[in-house]
């Protein structure tokens, strides 16, 4: 999600005034007290890894589910998954608030239609509501994570708690529990939580040859700021990258995987893939994707190309203002940061804040001459290092 913060840089770099993403950033919200002690485990049994869109929500098939359980909702399947992948979470869950709120599933009306989440977001319209909830849900997931790991957070407050924190500052009790209830009738006891260990909270950063860059090898390509999937907060885990940064209508170019793995489409504009140890890219404003939902990839295979008008770009939502790829790293479904992770040659240095482009603070370190390549700067993709 592109934008430009120095005015010399856009007068350097005229195009790139006319490329990019722009977001109004979200309100840190505050947490109480009591939000911070409290045992959430108790209202909610959902772990972490079937609230994000990961492993559980992969072998998760929507369509079977609407097609089954609500077919009137089957015109919206791909506007379901495609905040599901922005917002990675899992479509399971905005599902089970959706009939806790207004019976969308079970009760089909026109007002549920218009308001699958009744009250408790502001938007009207089921695309608004859906992208506002996703939206706020995910927002507050990582700035408890963030918060958790700053230690600004309660020490009683258990580092898996998050995903719990975050229902909790948007639903009370009562509402909860109806959650709970909802899903367990929906998709059962097991489909809210995982017999095995989950994953280590601090992954380990990707090693060389795992990862390259989402362009083909032996092309040069340039990307601005590092930032988070949704423009403001963190982690900072996401960057722009596009060849020439032209205006909408100008040529785009082929994006490739960048890792090896399993694909997941969410919409004609967004997709990931997911490699076994549980690491995943995403792509986002592309257009032309030449791969299906369960097909696996090797890295550097073509997979489309990034949009070159607005509305390819932003299929089921979104914003943009010009054509780029919005490339982001994950690990088992949580954003993970890039900071000091490596892509092709090249490790990372995020920065200190959002779209940060100064060379003094964000930059990518060549491992091949130990030279540093700055924003906006040509990148040269060596292919898996």
């Amino acid at each position: 999600m592109f934008k430009t913060t120095s005015p010399l840089l856009m007068l350097m770099f005229p195009a790139l005034a006319l490329a990019g993403d722009l977001h109004a950033p979200s309100a840190p919200y505050q947490f109480s007290s009591a939000q911070l002690k409290a045992d959430h485990r108790q209202h909610l049994p959902l772990d972490e890894a079937h609230f994000v869109y990961g492993e559980a929500a992969m072998a998760f098939d929507l369509h079977d589910f609407l097609l089954q359980q609500a077919p009137h909702l089957l015109p919206k399947e791909e506007v379901i998954l495609h905040w599901s992948g922005i917002t990675s979470l899992n479509p399971q869950l905005l599902l089970a608030l959706m009939e806790a709120d207004s019976q969308l599933i079970s009760a089909p009306s026109k007002q549920a239609m218009a308001a699958p989440f009744a009250q408790r977001v502001k938007a009207r319209g089921f695309d608004k509501q859906l992208e506002q909830m996703a939206r706020q849900l995910s927002d507050r997931f990582y700035q408890a994570k963030h918060q958790q790991q700053g230690k600004l957070l309660a020490p009683a407050l258990p580092r898996d708690d998050a995903h719990r924190l975050a229902l909790a500052s948007l639903l009370g009790e009562q509402d909860q529990q109806r959650l709970t209830e909802q899903w367990r009738t929906l998709f059962g006891d097991q489909a809210q939580t995982r017999a095995r260990a989950p994953a280590a909270a601090t992954p380990s950063p990707l090693a060389a040859g795992q990862f390259q860059l989402p362009w083909r090898q032996g092309y040069s390509w340039k990307v601005n700021g590092a930032h988070s999937h949704s423009g403001s907060g963190y982690p900072y885990s996401s960057i722009d990258v596009s060849y020439d940064w032209p205006g909408w209508g100008g040529a785009t170019y082929t994006v490739t995987a960048a890792n090896s793995g399993t694909v997941t489409v969410f919409s004609r504009c967004q997709l990931r893939i997911t490699a076994p140890n549980g690491w995943a890219t995403n792509y986002y404003h592309m257009s032309g994707i030449s791969v299906s939902s369960g097909d696996y990839v090797n890295a550097d295979s073509p997979i489309g190309t990034y949009a070159s008008n607005r509305n390819d770009a932003l299929c089921e939502g979104g914003s943009s203002t010009g054509p780029h790829l919005h490339f982001s790293l994950l690990r088992n479904g949580v954003y993970q940061s890039l900071q000091g992770q490596r892509l092709s040659s090249y490790g990372i240095n995020v920065g200190t804040s959002n779209y940060d482009d100064n060379c003094n603070r964000f930059w990518l370190q060549n491992s091949r001459n130990n030279q540093k390549v700055c924003a906006w700067q040509p990148v040269y993709n060596h292919g898996l290092d």
